[in-house]
């Protein structure tokens, strides 16, 4: 029932527009102009949308391009700040190993010196003999 009345209804309207043409064969160009006006209100519409889409990608591309930056900066002060401490602290190593080095240097010297002052003969002929051997070992 209801399909009967919807093609009664379609065949109502159809009726009236050839009834319509045939009155007034003008109103068919009426009828294609205002499709095409429509035609092209739509895709005007379409195309601000899409541009105004656009602005908006634009304007977050920029954001997000300004935010790395910003990020590529604070890691470089960062590394900077990291490479520094580690060239202080490798410093104060160095010149820890060179001063225990040193205290150790001067202490063998000050024990060496020591045993030569408590026991001078026996050390005495220890630099003979390796005197003599380094003699020999070089002369041939």
């Amino acid at each position: 029932m209801e399909m009967n009345a919807a093609v009664a209804c379609l065949s109502r309207r159809c009726h009236a527009q050839s009834e319509i043409l045939t009155i007034d064969p003008t109103m068919n160009d009426s009828y294609s102009t205002a499709e095409e006006t429509a035609d092209n209100v739509a895709y005007t519409a379409e195309k601000e949308a899409a541009k105004h889409k656009l602005e908006g990608a634009k304007k977050h591309v920029s954001h997000i391009a300004e935010e790395a930056k910003e990020a590529a900066r604070d890691l470089g002060s960062a590394a900077k700040i990291g490479a520094s401490a580690l060239r202080d602290a490798s410093r104060s190593r160095v010149y820890s190993a060179r001063d225990l080095a040193s205290d150790r240097a001067l202490s063998a010297r000050d024990d060496l010196e020591s045993r030569v002052r408590r026991e001078p003969v026996k050390y005495m002929g220890i630099a003979l003999g390796t005197g003599f051997v380094l003699g020999w070992l070089f002369r041939g």
